[in-house]
């Protein structure tokens, strides 16, 4: 017992009788634990192998936030599965993701979530607000990881509580246009560009009188 107290002693009291609970609770487990296989039960956030290599972006319109652990792993696979060895590519990264996961769990450091970006801007939306609804993130991490997110935020309150309905198309899409720029240039004080949208509003709304 002195020797689980020394080599559990970097995590919380809580945090460890939580992954006694989950070694007793999988029936594949019949004998005692090791330190090292309590380590291994531990739920710091980090989503397990199989759901960490489905996070993984092949395409380059794909957006995700991710940890350093599935980033680096993704960099060992990454060749195999270019090559068309998607078996010899996954268990490639389960080894080196496994490998370091365990090591940033022995010495309780959480994860550092960042966000790998697409080409794609609505995409990278989707994949903060997806890593948001999974705990991965809050929206603070999400606005510091990726500013224009705070942005977008604003940007979709103003077009819902805007009537677009009655407009034509046209004046929908510079409607909208001029909100995305108006944001950004808020968010950079240029005052330069804030004066010409103020006045392409101006347009539009004596358009609608």
């Amino acid at each position: 017992m002195k020797m689980y107290a020394i080599e559990l002693q970097n995590h919380d009291p809580e945090v460890i009788k939580k992954a006694w609970e989950k070694y007793r609770m999988n029936p594949k487990n019949v004998f005692m634990p090791t330190p090292a296989q309590l380590i291994q039960f531990i739920d710091d956030g980090r989503p397990d192998v199989n759901e960490a290599w489905a996070m993984i972006p092949w395409d380059e319109n794909l957006s995700v936030v991710w940890n350093d652990e599935i980033s680096q792993a993704y960099k060992v696979a990454y060749p195999l599965y270019k090559e068309g060895q998607k078996n010899s590519a996954f268990f490639a990264f389960k080894e080196v993701y496994e490998k370091l996961v365990f090591e940033k769990r022995k010495k309780n450091i959480k994860p550092d979530w960042e966000l790998s970006e697409g080409f794609d801007r609505e995409l990278r939306i989707s994949a903060i607000k997806e890593a948001i609804s999974k705990g991965y993130i809050d929206e603070n991490k999400a606005n510091y990881i990726y500013p224009e997110f705070q942005l977008s935020a604003k940007e979709n309150f103003l077009l819902e509580s805007t009537e677009l309905k009655n407009e034509n198309l046209e004046d929908q899409r510079k409607r909208r246009l001029i909100i995305k720029e108006l944001l950004k240039a808020v968010s950079s004080n240029d005052y330069e560009k804030l004066e010409y949208l103020k006045i392409e509003s101006e347009k539009l709304i004596k358009r609608e009188v």
